[in-house]
Protein backbone atom coordinates (compact mmCIF):
# COMPACT_ATOMS: atom_id res chain seq x y z
CA UNK A 1 0.00 0.00 0.00
CA UNK A 2 2.77 2.43 0.52
CA UNK A 3 4.17 2.34 -2.80
CA UNK A 4 0.98 2.98 -4.11
CA UNK A 5 0.34 5.83 -1.79
CA UNK A 6 3.71 7.03 -2.89
CA UNK A 7 3.00 6.56 -6.67
CA UNK A 8 -0.08 8.27 -6.58
CA UNK A 9 1.25 10.91 -3.66
CA UNK A 10 -1.52 10.28 -2.00
CA UNK A 11 -1.38 9.78 2.07
CA UNK A 12 -3.09 7.16 3.37
CA UNK A 13 -5.93 8.25 5.47
CA UNK A 14 -6.21 7.17 9.58
CA UNK A 15 -10.50 6.82 9.42
CA UNK A 16 -12.78 6.25 6.97
CA UNK A 17 -16.62 7.52 7.33
CA UNK A 18 -15.76 7.98 11.66
CA UNK A 19 -13.88 4.97 11.52
CA UNK A 20 -10.02 4.35 12.87
CA UNK A 21 -8.49 2.45 9.78
CA UNK A 22 -5.85 0.23 10.58
CA UNK A 23 -2.30 1.82 9.81
CA UNK A 24 -0.84 0.51 6.76
CA UNK A 25 2.62 -1.34 7.17
CA UNK A 26 5.77 -1.26 5.06
CA UNK A 27 7.86 0.41 2.74
CA UNK A 28 7.28 2.48 -0.21
CA UNK A 29 9.75 0.54 -3.37
CA UNK A 30 8.96 2.83 -5.61
CA UNK A 31 12.48 3.96 -5.94
CA UNK A 32 13.36 0.44 -6.62
CA UNK A 33 10.52 0.46 -9.44
CA UNK A 34 12.22 4.40 -10.74
CA UNK A 35 15.90 3.51 -10.36
CA UNK A 36 16.28 -0.19 -10.19
CA UNK A 37 17.96 -0.33 -6.73
CA UNK A 38 16.18 0.56 -3.16
CA UNK A 39 14.94 -1.26 -0.24
CA UNK A 40 12.05 -3.96 -0.63
CA UNK A 41 11.08 -6.91 1.83
CA UNK A 42 12.71 -9.84 2.61
CA UNK A 43 9.92 -11.80 2.23
CA UNK A 44 6.45 -10.87 0.71
CA UNK A 45 3.17 -11.93 1.87
CA UNK A 46 -0.48 -12.14 0.17
CA UNK A 47 -3.79 -13.35 0.31
CA UNK A 48 -6.63 -12.59 -1.94
CA UNK A 49 -9.88 -14.44 -3.19
CA UNK A 50 -9.10 -17.53 -0.59
CA UNK A 51 -5.24 -18.06 -2.25
CA UNK A 52 -2.05 -17.41 0.02
CA UNK A 53 1.22 -17.32 -0.80
CA UNK A 54 4.61 -16.39 0.34
CA UNK A 55 7.48 -15.15 -1.75
CA UNK A 56 11.16 -15.11 -0.59
CA UNK A 57 14.35 -14.75 -2.06
CA UNK A 58 14.02 -17.18 -5.37
CA UNK A 59 11.24 -19.27 -3.30
CA UNK A 60 7.15 -19.49 -3.31
CA UNK A 61 5.02 -20.96 -1.77
CA UNK A 62 1.29 -20.89 -2.74
CA UNK A 63 -1.80 -22.83 -1.60
CA UNK A 64 -5.90 -22.48 -1.55
CA UNK A 65 -6.25 -21.05 2.01
CA UNK A 66 -8.31 -23.53 3.42
CA UNK A 67 -6.19 -26.25 1.43
CA UNK A 68 -3.40 -28.38 4.16
CA UNK A 69 -0.68 -28.60 1.74
CA UNK A 70 1.50 -26.00 0.18
CA UNK A 71 3.18 -25.89 -3.58
CA UNK A 72 6.40 -24.73 -3.74
CA UNK A 73 8.39 -23.57 -6.89
CA UNK A 74 11.73 -22.57 -7.41
CA UNK A 75 11.34 -19.14 -9.86
CA UNK A 76 15.05 -19.52 -10.74
CA UNK A 77 14.71 -22.54 -13.14
CA UNK A 78 10.64 -22.18 -12.97
CA UNK A 79 8.99 -18.67 -13.87
CA UNK A 80 5.72 -20.51 -14.63
CA UNK A 81 5.45 -22.52 -11.41
CA UNK A 82 4.69 -25.86 -13.27
CA UNK A 83 6.83 -28.08 -11.01
CA UNK A 84 6.11 -28.10 -7.63
CA UNK A 85 9.57 -29.03 -5.72
CA UNK A 86 7.46 -29.20 -1.86
CA UNK A 87 9.03 -32.78 -1.17
CA UNK A 88 12.14 -32.17 -2.12
CA UNK A 89 12.27 -29.04 -0.08
CA UNK A 90 10.05 -29.43 2.83
CA UNK A 91 12.83 -27.84 5.31
CA UNK A 92 11.74 -24.66 3.18
CA UNK A 93 8.01 -25.31 2.91
CA UNK A 94 8.10 -25.61 6.75
CA UNK A 95 9.62 -22.29 7.40
CA UNK A 96 7.37 -20.08 4.81
CA UNK A 97 4.80 -21.65 6.75
CA UNK A 98 5.69 -20.31 9.70
CA UNK A 99 6.32 -16.95 8.66
CA UNK A 100 2.78 -17.01 6.81
CA UNK A 101 1.11 -18.04 10.02
CA UNK A 102 2.69 -15.64 11.76
CA UNK A 103 2.01 -12.70 9.25
CA UNK A 104 -1.80 -14.02 8.94
CA UNK A 105 -2.64 -13.95 12.60
CA UNK A 106 -0.83 -10.37 13.10
CA UNK A 107 -2.43 -8.86 10.27
CA UNK A 108 -6.19 -10.15 10.55
CA UNK A 109 -6.45 -12.33 7.33
CA UNK A 110 -8.39 -14.91 9.27
CA UNK A 111 -11.14 -16.06 10.55
CA UNK A 112 -13.01 -14.74 7.34
CA UNK A 113 -16.16 -16.66 8.38
CA UNK A 114 -18.77 -18.95 7.31
CA UNK A 115 -19.56 -16.80 4.01
CA UNK A 116 -15.92 -17.21 2.94
CA UNK A 117 -15.54 -20.23 3.78
CA UNK A 118 -18.82 -21.46 1.71
CA UNK A 119 -17.67 -19.71 -1.35
CA UNK A 120 -14.48 -21.19 -1.22
CA UNK A 121 -16.04 -24.83 -0.75
CA UNK A 122 -18.40 -23.93 -4.05
CA UNK A 123 -15.58 -22.68 -5.98
CA UNK A 124 -14.06 -25.66 -5.54
CA UNK A 125 -16.49 -27.97 -6.14
CA UNK A 126 -17.67 -25.91 -8.70
CA UNK A 127 -14.57 -27.00 -10.92
CA UNK A 128 -14.19 -30.42 -9.67
CA UNK A 129 -17.14 -31.39 -11.55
Amino acid sequence: MKTVCDAGGATYPSTFKGNKITPTEGISMLPTFIEGSGKTHEYFYWEHEGHCAVRYKNWKIVKPALADAWELYDLTDDRTERTNVAHQHQDIVKKLDEKWETWANSHQVFPKGKDFQDNVANHFNKYAE
